[in-house]
């Protein structure tokens, strides 16, 4: 089996050129690829079409740098023609889309001929059809990285100050008190349904790994006690091309994101001096994008000193090695006597007080969800039986939303860390106080809110047993901002 890939767009019977979309309803509906006829002494393309393309070979459709589709061949040089001097019969199996694209990434391959057989399936044209094909066969396995992240401690949300940051003189975050990933999980900015972030692993050989798909196991070092932490990891990361970037940025400038950026660096302590004049090279600021639902965040997991990622100092990327797993399965609990727990406790005196790492919550998107939220409950209830930040009736708390659906009220609590685990942990003593507080009963439901997350059974799971055990009624929602809509209660 051989790969091939073809442009369609010339060589008609009626001499017009075809355009994308008629060569798709060509391929999808007729089931047909083709070539025209013409003297080609030199590559004898369309000699190679009628005689050396072979039943079974899979052949890339395309339009220039564009791709069409990816079909398999399985009958020859058919009668009569329909569209094009020389056709063949052939099987879909899958158009370029959106899931593709995030899948496989660009092409970046050959696009100047108009039939090409694939000679080595390892450089870029070959790499992209072969990926398209196991793809298309649900073979597809995406590479695997590792990537260091410079230190935060505030969950990569925003800046955290220059604590913790490298000590190499001649690194960014240690001439500036910051690093270019400490946005790495402030989802609140979506561009086109992506978040963009920056690696600094990626920006190292990024003309190699451009418009390739990864998924990628992240650590970071504190850089006052040397410590290593497994962060989690960020699934479907699209590396993206120096184009992009430069459209990403003139966007982050127009939305005023840039702008807020500056400012965190600034209350962080740090100079936001280092964020300008990226335009240039705007792959410094941008060079990954992923969905929010792709990444896995596990919080600051501290790595045992055998683990291997203490034998690794620089910002490399790596491919993941099972020496990198991370046993993360929940135990049975059970009591563990003190003199077995290896506690570093010391007076104030006697050691220097670190700055325990927290996550963050991301307040814009906080904001976003409340806001869109409440527009979506009062279209099902009335403008006058939806109230957001709703006091309670006691100090100066407010509940995110109460909803009043005929005497009956639910309380809403939305949080929107990065890990749902945080944010479930952190509404629920919340909704419960303003329920209960004192000794009353509030609410008729309770319902935690948080952005959507892609792994959720085990938090269903959680949720359904507290619901059980202590007879609340206790639920969770998603609420997807780019599709503006709220889950089922789970």
């Amino acid at each position: 089996m051989n790969y091939w890939h073809l442009q369609m767009n010339k060589g008609t019977l009626n001499g017009t050129d075809f355009t994308i979309d008629q060569i798709k309803d060509i391929v999808l509906r007729d089931k047909i690829i083709g070539t025209g006829e013409w003297e080609d002494r030199k590559s004898n393309q369309c000699k190679q079409f009628k005689e050396v393309i072979e039943i079974g070979d899979v052949v890339m459709v395309r339009n220039g740098v564009t791709p069409i589709a990816l079909v398999e061949v399985i009958e020859k040089n058919i009668r009569p023609n329909k569209f094009y001097h020389n056709e063949h019969k052939i099987e879909l199996l899958s158009l370029y889309d959106n899931n593709t694209k995030l899948n496989i990434g660009i092409y970046n391959g050959n696009y100047r001929t108009t039939l090409e057989r694939v000679a080595d399936k390892t450089k870029d044209t070959g790499k992209f059809i072969k990926n398209w094909h196991q793809l298309s066969q649900n073979t597809l396995t995406i590479e695997k990285r590792v990537a260091r992240i410079c230190w935060n401690d505030k969950g990569w949300v925003e800046p955290s100050g220059a604590i913790g940051k490298s000590n190499d003189k001649n690194s960014h975050e240690s001439q500036f008190g910051y690093g270019h990933e400490e946005w790495l999980f402030d989802t609140s900015k979506i561009i086109d349904g992506y978040h963009y972030a920056f690696l600094e692993p990626v920006r190292k050989q990024h003309q190699a790994y451009k418009n390739n798909a990864y998924n990628i196991w992240l650590y970071s070092i504190d850089g006052e006690t040397k410590k290593r932490y497994y962060i989690g990891e960020i699934n479907n990361a699209i590396v993206i091309d120096d184009a992009e970037a430069k459209e990403v940025y003139n966007k982050y400038n127009e939305r005023g994101w840039l702008d807020e950026m500056v400012e965190q660096i600034r209350l962080s302590q740090s100079n936001e001096e280092g964020l300008s004049g990226f335009l240039d090279v705007a792959t410094d600021l941008f060079n990954v994008k992923f969905k929010a639902t792709d990444v896995d965040f596990k919080g600051y997991n501290e790595l045992p000193d055998s683990h291997v990622a203490y034998t690794v100092n620089r910002y490399s990327f790596n491919l993941f090695q099972d020496t990198y797993k991370v046993t993360a399965a929940p135990k049975a609990f059970a009591f563990i006597p003190p003199q077995s727990i290896n506690n570093e406790t010391a007076s104030l005196s006697s050691k220097k007080v670190q700055r325990e790492p927290k996550e963050i919550e991301i307040k814009n998107l906080h904001r976003v969800i409340s806001d869109n939220l409440t527009k979506l409950l009062r279209k099902e209830y009335g403008n006058n039986k939806v109230t957001p930040e709703h006091p309670t009736c006691y100090g100066m708390q407010r509940i995110d939303i109460v909803v009043n659906d005929k005497g009956k009220l639910t309380f809403y609590e939305i949080k929107t860390y990065v890990s749902l685990q945080t944010s479930i942990r952190e509404a629920f003593g919340q909704i419960m106080e303003y329920a209960h507080w004192i000794n009353a009963n509030n609410a008729n439901e309770l319902i935690i809110v948080t952005q959507s997350h892609s792994k959720i059974n085990e938090a269903k799971d959680y949720i359904k047993h507290l619901r059980t055990l202590f007879n609340i009624p206790l639920y969770l929602q998603m609420f997807d901002v780019d599709e503006n809509k709220l889950s089922e209660k789970f």
